[in-house]
């Protein structure tokens, strides 16, 4: 096993949990954003965003921003991102991480610890 992979074996659970957090909470403010009339100030995710008022040209997006910063954010985008980020784990556990190569077993073993919490933020 690569030195750089057996470092990172320790932190494997929190970044698995950290990246499933992120994938529902990402899916939650969109969701939330969508329902809301521009202007109003949705909550999700222990977050509140207003959503934007934007005048044309955005179909299909959502955008909201922070009351108190004022920065504008693309929530679909940032819901695709967080998808994506969650899909690439759950591929490499299921094709790249094997229990029966030698160099393998560590980051198998670790994985086999998470299995019941990778299922759980799959929605």
């Amino acid at each position: 096993m690569d030195a750089r992979t057996r470092e990172g074996l320790p932190v494997l659970p929190m970044r698995v949990r950290t990246v499933g957090q992120r994938r529902k909470d990402a899916a939650a403010l969109r969701e939330a954003a969508r329902h809301a009339a521009p202007g109003e100030v949705p909550t999700a995710a222990g977050q509140q965003l207003e959503r934007a008022v934007v005048p044309h040209g955005t179909a299909g997006r959502v955008w909201a921003e922070n009351p108190s910063t004022g920065k504008r954010r693309d929530l679909g985008l940032e819901e695709e991102r967080a998808f994506w980020t969650w899909a690439n784990i759950s591929t490499t556990k299921r094709w790249y991480v094997k229990p029966d190569v030698e160099d393998l077993r560590g980051a198998a073993t670790t994985w086999d610890g998470l299995h019941g919490a990778a299922e759980e933020w799959q929605a």
